[in-house]
């Protein structure tokens, strides 16, 4: 009897530690090098994957740095893994020199970078331009940043010069959106999703895999890095007046710059989300007075430079990425509310208004890059600024 007892008492005990012993999250870490998978490495959930794992892997001596993204930009290791990750080799491009005669021109399309070369003092057309590409989609326009405002051609080709190619947001030739790219991180969405599906499904994409902190937790690396000034690593880019200021004149003092909540501090922890106040979506650079003098303000139509009175105007150069991070925050944290943020009669009219007037631009999409990286999410309204009309077809109808 005793045996049989303490057999029952061994498979009991036997059968708890099995119960409580939790098999730890492990997440995939594959590398590729020239479009080849070379490794897999296996890291648990919250462990850091340091750059040094790396190294040897490739030994060409055009290697510049790893992307999340082929030809992305520069990958920031020693973070804390919480997904799913992708790394990819990118390599200095080495072109022969121009020729006295000849102008060389660069097309980036669709995050791919190509050369050629046209003789000096011709006219460079958009037909000529469009014949690079052959791909499927159609190409809205040409710029000279990423998805930003149509450059006029044709021009006389007098100097090298580098162009963006422009499509209709991220959609399709039947104005569809495309959630495959961006690494699959979208895939769980559908435009044939109504309205309330597909906010309950993006709500939950950005909020799963982060590491949002409260704003007394939040590092001020992240900010130096996704602020950055386009191709500068000493500045960064100010909100709202637009200046480049060392990143290392972060403080709190005139002069200085510090982080502004674009949704201010007190509109968050009001509708509950304290712990969230750190989120980097929602963090800029702003210079120190500047951000004291908007303080909690909610924000107003204008136009031109940025205007303080009693509400804010962002800046005709700046409100479109206030626009897209209120857009954010409406999906993020559903118990704000729009009239807390916009202080005109037509909070809704001004926030689409914002959006189209004052697109997505390289900056913004370098910035979105660097905080996923970092911090585990993306920004859907720079990744696809066409959401909009799904999402709230009651204020958005058509396009």
């Amino acid at each position: 009897m005793k045996k049989t007892l303490g057999f029952i008492l061994l498979l009991i005990t036997t059968f708890i530690l099995v119960s409580c012993g939790k098999e730890p999250q492990t997440h995939t870490i594959r590398v590729y090098d020239k479009d080849v998978n070379i490794n897999n490495y296996f890291i648990e959930h919250g462990e850091i994957f340091t750059k040094d794992k790396l190294t040897g892997i490739v030994t060409n001596d055009n290697f510049k740095f790893w992307s999340t993204s082929k030809d992305g930009i520069e990958y920031t290791f020693d973070i804390k893994i919480t997904a799913d990750l992708s790394l990819y080799s990118v390599y200095e491009s080495i072109l022969p020199p121009t020729p006295n005669n000849k102008v060389r021109i660069t097309l980036v399309i669709d995050g791919n970078q190509s050369t050629f070369d046209i003789d000096k003092g011709s006219s460079l057309t958009e037909a000529i331009l469009n014949s690079k590409y052959t791909g499927s989609k159609t190409i809205k326009h040409w710029s000279t940043t990423n998805n930003g405002s149509k450059y006029q051609l044709p021009v006389t080709a007098d100097g090298s010069l580098t162009l963006y190619a422009v499509f209709n947001s991220n959609n399709n030739n039947n104005g569809e959106i495309d959630f495959s790219l961006f690494n699959g991180y979208y895939n769980a969405l559908s435009t044939d999703f109504i309205a309330s599906k597909l906010k309950t499904e993006l709500a939950r994409i950005i909020s799963t895999g982060t590491n949002i902190k409260s704003y007394s937790s939040s590092d001020w690396a992240t900010l130096k890095k996704a602020d950055l000034s386009l191709n500068s690593t000493s500045t960064v880019w100010l909100i709202y007046n637009g200046e480049d200021r060392s990143v290392n004149l972060s403080g709190g003092s005139a002069g200085q710059w510090n982080k502004e909540h674009v949704m201010a501090k007190s509109w968050l922890e009001s509708a509950g989300y304290t712990n969230f106040t750190g989120n980097q979506h929602n963090l800029r650079a702003a210079d120190v007075k500047i951000n004291r003098d908007r303080g909690n303000k909610r924000f107003i139509d204008g136009s031109g430079n940025y205007n303080n009175s009693s509400s804010f105007f962002p800046g005709d150069d700046h409100k479109g990425d206030v626009a897209r991070i209120l857009l954010y925050g409406l999906i993020k944290y559903p118990n704000l509310k729009i009239n807390s943020m916009i202080t005109n009669n037509n909070p809704w009219d001004v926030l689409l208004k914002w959006h189209l007037e004052d697109p997505v631009d390289e900056f913004e999409i370098k910035r979105n890059n660097v905080i996923h990286d970092m911090q585990g999410n993306r920004n859907p309204f720079i990744d696809y600024p066409n959401l909009v009309y799904l999402l709230w077809p009651e204020h958005y109808p058509s396009k």
